[in-house]
């Protein structure tokens, strides 16, 4: 019995190819409906981020990065959606223009997963839309999206430049405008410069002069940004450093998160891995140890007060078997990882999720969503057409509309 159920989940049919298509796309669709009917008044933090077009409109960029309040992110998000606020001057078709960012990302996955010769590059591009995290951030016009989509258009130049003999000045001056404005976009971003210098170091050597001056150039604007501000963020918005210093739990539960989304777009993960007696070694030990502090991890304010008991501890064995996941799984997939601009991304993923741990005034899943297309080009090679693909894909996107329409109501 449990042999036939394994041979259901895990056997791969071509019909899946054709099932899995159609419900991506029907998902895009619906996506693009919800947020045309989605409500004229502005929800959750766009009404931090949206009335700060209007002001970079009345005082200009200058004045503008030195006094605007309401967001720690940088001013992509006002430039981006700066055009539309003229011609509209409504949230609506702002949430329009973060809806086409979602369809360029998927878009530039695709290109990506393509150029490096990845099978089924279309179907893995829209596991994007698996995600619940991608609804919300596709459906509410908030910063995440707009400085995802130029750093993937980094990292898409990067795999165009690394078949040429020879780096352009034009290719290293378009690659660092990318970058550049990715951090701007949110400081996080800075990691992807970390990454190059990690690069620098590891892999090919013989680009790295051009490796370099992307990496300089690319710093340009950001570093006067942060100097105007005397920070990582505006001058109004320092207090949300909490002083300085690290959070180890929010470090813990950006890893959780990550494996929660890992599984959700490659469930096959668990079972393809090579590293199987480690893997669980490591989810056995991680829910040890969370057992024995059970408040070390706890990932939603009402599972404390979960009654019967029981589920909180549920939560807690899901969450660190999924911490650990993401871990042991990173590690096998970046040891056999043989292309060079994978190896770099597979850096940044790991820098960018680790940047959770420097958040000190609260946690966000929306931090993690920012990791959500670079887990796809990474963990690439562990998807298939297979019933299990299925179930948790659907599963994923059915609480991405659920999610999206308590944001809205």
């Amino acid at each position: 019995m449990k042999e036939k159920l394994l041979d259901l989940l895990l056997t791969e049919k071509s019909i899946y190819t054709k099932v899995f298509f159609f419900i991506f796309l029907s998902a895009l669709v619906f996506l693009a409906i919800n947020v045309s009917f989605s409500p004229a008044h502005l929800v959750y933090d766009e009404n931090y981020f949206y009335p700060n077009i209007a002001y970079l409109h009345n005082v200009g960029l200058f004045t503008f990065i030195k006094t605007y309040t309401g967001q720690a992110p940088g001013p992509l998000y006002e430039l981006v959606h700066y055009l539309t606020y003229l011609l509209s001057n409504s949230i609506l078709f702002v949430r329009f223009d973060n809806l086409l960012f979602s369809f360029l990302n998927i878009l530039l996955i695709s290109w990506i997963l393509k150029r490096t010769g990845s099978a089924d590059y279309v179907l893995q591009s829209l596991l994007y839309i698996c995600v619940p995290l991608s609804w919300v951030n596709s459906g509410i016009a908030l910063t995440e999206t707009p400085t995802i989509l130029f750093s993937l258009l980094s990292f898409y130049f990067l795999c165009t430049v690394s078949d040429k003999a020879v780096v352009s000045l034009t290719d290293v001056i378009i690659i660092s405008v990318c970058i550049s404005l990715s951090i701007i976009g949110r400081s996080t971003f800075i990691v992807q410069v970390v990454a190059l210098g990690v690069f620098f170091v590891y892999k090919l050597k013989e680009r790295r002069y051009s490796l370099l001056c992307i990496a300089a150039l690319s710093l340009i604007a950001p570093l006067y940004l942060f100097y105007t501000w005397q920070g990582l963020m505006p001058p109004n918005q320092a207090f949300l450093s909490g002083g300085g210093g690290f959070s180890v739990y929010h470090f813990l539960l950006a890893i959780a998160y990550t494996g929660i989304c890992l599984f959700i777009m490659y469930p096959n993960t668990i079972i393809n891995i090579r590293q199987k007696p480690l893997l669980f070694l490591a989810i056995a030990t991680a829910t040890f140890l969370v057992l024995l502090r059970s408040d070390i991890l706890i990932p939603l304010q009402t599972i404390k007060l979960a009654h019967p008991a029981f589920l909180k501890y549920a939560v807690l064995v899901f969450y660190s078997a999924s911490a650990a996941l993401f871990v042991i799984s990173f590690i096998a997939n970046t040891m056999e990882e043989e292309k060079g601009v994978f190896i770099l991304i597979s850096i940044f993923l790991l820098l960018l999720v680790c940047t959770s741990i420097k958040i000190t005034h609260q946690f966000s899943a929306r931090y993690v969503f920012q990791s959500v297309p670079f887990l796809i080009l990474v963990f690439r090679k562990y998807y298939r057409n297979n019933l299990l693909q299925f179930l948790i894909n659907t599963f994923g996107i059915l609480m991405g509309m659920i999610s999206l329409q308590g944001y809205y109501h």
